[in-house]
């Protein structure tokens, strides 16, 4: 008779004559931080040779119950194409098929890393270019609507390298580069173009740096002006100071590398004016001579003195017209440094104004998708796009950063939705094609709240490792360690933030500060605490493994050491006793880690039996 609630065992087993409820058990007391069917992982475009459909059905086969879809394009894609160009109807009513029939979710999809937020900075030119966020919104799109077919919505994410900017401009004192190394960048709001320098840097200026900036003015008895020498410390205090003033005034404040280059513009635009007087100048002086050459040719008795003074007037002439060009040329010069000072402003604050208007449209068009499968009866879940937080390098990468893009974006949605005209980063106003008549800002701010939400990817959390500021005397082990208490402390203020800003978790690992894709637990960083602060938070979410890296050294080992590590239970209601965790059975038999050793009764062959092989029997 079959009895049910039991372990089956042969007479092979070890434990045989055992009662199933006395077999001894490696009984963890801590609760599992959460159950298997939760813990999904990452599933790539084209893998190996292998494409979409066979990558997602061998992750089915494997066990795993959640999926996100990572969209990267085959190595015979040209151009890495659009998402929306190299997947076809049949594939993805292939793929929703087959998630329906094994009853798996498909929760998100991540874009290429290709796509790299939606600002529009150009890196090869160091320029925001409306050319590059465009077509990058539009790959967003592609993704939102393939989203849409083969898991009828879920998460969008794209890596969120907004623009380049330096570590010390996130303002944590825990990642401070030298000055020699610390480059600042401003953008001129109308161009898109970027300036640079670096702090280390001296400017020599008609200013005092230590009389509150006053200006030094010209010495007449020496016949010289006394410029000084002004470093970026200066500029910050002065900055600091000004923007005190300003801020008790209600006026406008000016960063502090803004104040910089206005100040270096300003000295251009000086000697621009200098040569252009010269310029004049020279040109009344011709003027005049030719007047002059005029009336002494009237006046000239003889036509050899005539020639002369032709040829004296032609060269006056050609003075004449090299210095009215320098002049004109100059003036030109001035006009567009003056729209150049007027345009400058903070990379930050407009790079963030252009990363915040990419995602609100992308916020826009997720929530219209949304509504049309709600009008085609689809019964679609919750639809997002956003950041996924970046790498140390760009902007978007820093939790402050990272969490300043989504509600920034969230904002900017809600005036896309309420307000008839559109306020562009540059300042400009135009007629906005997003605006929904009737729609209240509460309602706006309800969607954007549900269509705009970033992915936390705990490997690139860990990649700021490599910039984590060492104590004096500190070995590495303490500083990881150190590293890891930040870690920890901006894990749970992101989970504890009541804004609910993250749709999705990467669970991720990686054994240095490089960027890496281990299993989680397999490296040195608090991925599994990440995953259990989450959860004590109450987040419902996305939670994916994205440790392929060790696929090479295991089959599954993607998902099956997110299991381990997580203490996941499993075989609850099936067998008596407590629970098994997945330790307990990964790669096991019926519980135990290792195979029968001895065979014995009439299984047992004779002393003088042995295989061919001579490989011995276990």
């Amino acid at each position: 008779m079959v009895e049910f609630r039991t372990m089956y065992y042969q007479p092979m087993d070890r434990n045989y004559n055992q009662s199933v409820t006395e077999v001894q058990r490696d009984v963890k007391l801590e609760k599992p931080i959460m159950p298997i069917n939760r813990l999904g992982e990452t599933v790539p475009e084209a893998l190996g040779g292998r494409n979409i459909l066979q990558t997602t059905e061998a992750a089915i086969r494997g066990g795993a119950g959640v999926l996100q879809l990572v969209l990267v394009p085959p190595q015979d894609s040209i151009g890495g194409t659009s998402i929306g160009a190299r997947i076809g109807t049949e594939v993805r009513e292939a793929l929703r098929e087959l998630a329906l029939a094994n009853k798996v979710e498909i929760a998100g999809v991540e874009l290429p890393t290709a796509v790299r937020g939606l600002s529009g900075f150009d890196f090869q030119q160091n320029a925001f270019s409306e050319d590059v966020r465009q077509r990058n919104l539009q790959q967003v799109k592609d993704a939102i609507k393939f989203a849409a077919d083969v898991g009828r919505g879920g998460g969008i994410d794209l890596l969120s390298w907004e623009f380049s900017r330096g570590v010390s401009d996130t303002g944590d004192k825990n990642f401070v580069e030298p000055i020699e190394q610390q480059d600042v960048r401003v953008v001129d709001k109308k161009s898109g173009r970027t300036f640079g320098f670096r702090k280390a840097d001296t400017i020599y200026l008609p200013l005092d740096p230590d009389n509150n900036f006053k200006k030094v003015e010209f010495d007449p008895e020496q016949g010289k002006i006394d410029l000084k020498p002004i470093k970026w410390q200066d500029f910050e205090k002065w900055a600091k100071s000004e923007n005190e003033k300003a801020k008790k005034e209600g006026k406008e404040q000016i960063a502090p590398e803004v104040r910089y280059y206005r100040e270096r513009l300003e000295a251009d635009m000086k000697r621009a004016q200098g040569t252009k007087s010269q310029a004049e100048l020279r040109a009344r002086d011709t003027i005049d001579g030719i007047k002059k050459i005029n009336e002494q040719i009237k006046e000239a008795k003889n036509e050899e003195d005539k020639k002369i003074l032709e040829k004296n007037k032609h060269f006056l002439e050609n003075q004449r017209d090299e210095a009215i060009r320098a002049a004109e040329g100059h003036a030109q010069e001035i006009k567009n440094i003056e729209q150049t000072k007027d345009n400058i402003t903070s990379l930050g604050e407009f790079g963030l104004k252009q990363a915040a208007l990419g995602y609100a449209e992308a916020g826009v068009f997720t929530w219209r998708e949304f509504e049309a499968a709600k009008e085609k009866n689809l019964n679609p879940k919750p639809m997002h796009i956003g950041p996924e937080i970046g790498w140390p390098e760009f902007y978007g990468s820093h939790p402050e950063e990272f969490k300043n893009v989504i509600v920034e974006s969230r904002e900017k949605m809600v005036e896309l939705l309420t307000n008839p005209e559109l306020t562009l980063p540059s300042g400009a106003k135009r007629e906005n094609p997003h605006f929904q008549k009737g729609l209240s800002p509460e309602e706006a701010q309800k969607l954007a709240k549900e269509h705009i939400k970033g992915l936390f990817d705990t490997s690139h959390m860990g990649m700021w490792l490599a910039h984590f500021k060492p104590n004096v005397g500190e070995n590495e082990d303490d500083r990881i360690k150190r590293f890891n208490k930040w870690y920890v402390e901006e894990v749970e203020k992101l989970a504890k933030d009541p804004r609910d800003l993250i749709g999705g978790i990467q669970l991720v690992d990686s054994h240095s500060a490089a960027h890496g894709h281990l299993p989680p637990g397999e490296g040195i960083f608090p991925v599994i605490k990440t995953a259990e602060i989450f959860e004590k938070s109450g987040f419902k979410g996305m939670v994916v493994s994205e440790g392929h890296e060790e696929e090479r050294f295991g089959q599954g080992r993607i998902r099956m050491k997110t299991w381990q590590h997580a203490n996941a239970n499993i075989g609850q209601g099936y067998f008596s006793g407590p629970p098994l965790q997945w330790g307990q059975v990964q790669s096991n038999y019926f519980g135990r880690t290792y195979s029968p050793l001895f065979m014995f009764g009439s299984y047992s062959p004779s002393n003088d039996f042995k295989l061919w092989s001579e490989v011995p029997l276990e």
